[in-house]
């Protein structure tokens, strides 16, 4: 098994010349987006990381090589376990559907001593298939995996909390917080499975054993996500159901069409309180998409995880009646079939970002055909490499864009620096397993500048007469913009974004001849000319407006017109640069 990473990840910067020294700093991470430096953050502390894995049931009628026991994918489990040991992730969610029907989860366990061994954490839920063990898997939950109920193996996790409506729920749905202060993140797991205390079959789902609702667990969790009260950084949900089935036809609520009134409820809860992701298993291929609450005031990511197991599944046609029309509600972004997969968040403070991993290879098959047809059900081994890196940040804006359409809706602002987008268009023609096309999400993100200072001495920062950057290392205080993240602009499994032209504006001090480029950190951690890591173009200084006509690799700078209408929420800028890129700021 081999893990693929990456470029480090680049920054984009503005930096002036004069007799003393200013550098006005705008950093600028396009497409496939990586964890913030701690510095980069404005955090005090450093970033930290969990994985989340699904869907571990060995399906497969044989297991010639007994390395699945329990009916446990531990042969899979374990080598997504290097991976999370080699990355130092704090803890693994494990996401439902430990084993298979009437399996035993103690298997599931065995796997888990392997990240206990390592000073990781383990978090699990149940699934459909954990509930078909005796007595709902309850009782096995509680001695297998005491940390749900915050007694043991909590490996720095705290403040454990469950729905008080009935002792069965304690452990099964429940949350915790990890992290230092400033910098940490609540994790609220929600069950929905039958426990012994009450058991609701659906005739329209009879596979399936529902137990409290959401709207019986809905108090708890809005108390426990509410931002005002909570004291973290971030909050996350997990369960083993989805907001919207892309296979299967249940969900969170039941089935699609059912307690609408508590689907617009929890969408509140998360939405409402800033919890961007919501993270789900079930259906055994990677998917991310938007869902609309069916008032339609609410939208959140529904992360729908790859399996850790042989067994894959396609997607269903959206217009099946089964769905009772509901998926009128879901925007496709992102989707891979046929692959095994798991996921590494990291927290920075206000900033997150999400990897999914998967083998290069994939084509898997399911069941008897497991791995790839030849029906050996014996495990392969894996190369994982990172196949998508997404995020956000809370001070910033989320801006969709449909296949087509131009970038140019992008314009944000914080703290008196504007950024917008001049030019460029959403390249991407992908589509989901029903041709519908996937949207991009345009992330800006903001970190504030605490101080302006006068800095003496940076020869290497010198900017020659056409306008460009020498290399080399400025005082990170020595800052004249807010900072800036761009995300989003690249496509599935690409290292580069679609080209586009960046404005940013600043202000300059008036007792100081300035001339500004704007600069990225290399993968060597130097400051270049953010044109020097375009793939195309030549790097071109021009005054005066910026025009489309202008290639990659133009630079401009120009004075603001005062006549020019003050842009909302921002202030009245004097001066703006503007750079044409396409992988300049193209992240890790």
């Amino acid at each position: 098994m081999e893990l693929l990473r990456k470029p480090a990840t680049r920054r984009a910067a503005v930096f002036c010349t004069a007799a003393l020294v200013l550098a006005a700093v705008l950093v600028l991470l396009v497409g496939l987006v990586g964890p913030f430096s701690a510095a980069a953050a404005g955090a005090d502390t450093e970033p930290w990381s969990f994985g989340v894995m699904s869907d571990t049931h060995w399906s497969c009628p044989t297991d010639p090589a007994e390395e699945n026991p329990g009916a446990c994918s531990l042969s899979i489990m374990k080598q997504m376990n290097k991976v999370f040991i080699a990355e130092g992730v704090e803890f693994v969610m494990h996401l439902g559907d430990m084993t298979n029907v009437n399996g035993d989860i103690s298997a599931l366990a065995q796997g888990a001593q392997e990240l206990y061994d390592a000073g990781i954490g383990f978090f699990p839920t149940r699934g459909n298939h954990d509930v078909f063990a005796e007595s709902y898997c309850v009782p096995a939950m509680a001695a297998n995996f005491p940390q749900t109920r915050g007694t043991s193996n909590t490996f720095g996790a705290s403040n454990f909390s469950s729905p008080t409506i009935h002792e069965d729920l304690n452990g099964l749905s429940y949350s915790f917080d990890f992290g230092p202060e400033g910098n940490d993140a609540r994790i609220v797991v929600i069950d929905d499975w039958a426990v012994p205390s009450q058991k609701v079959e659906y005739p329209e789902a009879p596979y399936y054993w529902f137990g409290y609702s959401m709207s019986e667990q809905q108090s708890w969790i809005s108390e426990r996500l509410d931002r005002e009260t909570r004291g973290t950084a971030q909050a996350f949900a997990f369960s083993h159901h989805n907001l919207i089935g892309e296979y299967h036809y249940d969900c969170l609520f039941g089935l699609a069409n059912t307690d609408l009134p508590a689907q617009n409820a929890f969408f509140a809860s998360l939405a409402g309180n800033d919890v961007r992701y919501y993270f789900s298993g079930h259906e055994h291929f990677h998917n991310r998409s938007l869902v609309t609450s069916p008032d339609g005031r609410w939208t959140v990511q529904d992360i729908i995880c790859a399996p850790a197991a042989s067994k894959v599944l396609a997607p269903k046609d959206p217009g099946s009646a089964n769905f009772f029309g509901q998926k009128y509600r879901h925007t496709p972004m992102a989707q891979e079939l046929n692959d095994i997969g798991f996921y590494i968040v990291t927290v920075d403070g206000p900033c997150v970002s999400v990897t999914y991993y998967a083998d290069a290879t994939g084509g898997f098959q399911s069941d008897a055909k497991w791995p790839r047809g030849e029906g050996t059900q014996v495990t392969p081994q894996f190369d994982f490499v990172e196949r998508e890196t997404w995020g956000y940040y809370l001070t910033g804006e989320e801006f969709v864009v449909a296949q087509g359409r131009s970038y140019e809706v992008v314009e944000d602002s914080f703290e008196g620096t504007t950024a917008r987008i001049l030019g460029g268009v959403n390249g991407c023609t992908d589509a989901d397993a029903f041709k519908r096309p996937f949207v991009k999400t345009v992330e800006t993100s903001w970190t504030q500048v605490l101080d302006y200072r006068w800095v003496w001495g940076y020869a290497h920062l010198t900017v020659p007469d056409g306008g460009f950057l020498s290399r080399g290392q400025p005082d990170p205080e020595a800052l004249a913009s807010q900072i800036l993240t761009l995300r989003g602009m690249s496509d599935f499994g690409a290292d580069e974004t679609d080209v586009y032209a960046l404005e940013m504006t600043y202000d300059p001090r008036p007792d100081a001849s300035q001339t500004l480029a704007i600069a990225a950190l290399d993968g060597d951690g130097e400051w270049v000319n953010a044109v020097e890591l375009n793939k195309a173009g030549k790097a071109t200084f021009v005054n005066g407006p910026w025009k489309p006509q202008y290639g990659l690799g133009t630079s401009r700078e120009s004075e603001r017109d005062s006549r020019e209408p003050r842009r909302p929420g921002g202030t009245s800028p004097t001066s703006v640069r503007t750079v044409a890129l396409d992988t300049a700021a193209s992240a890790v």
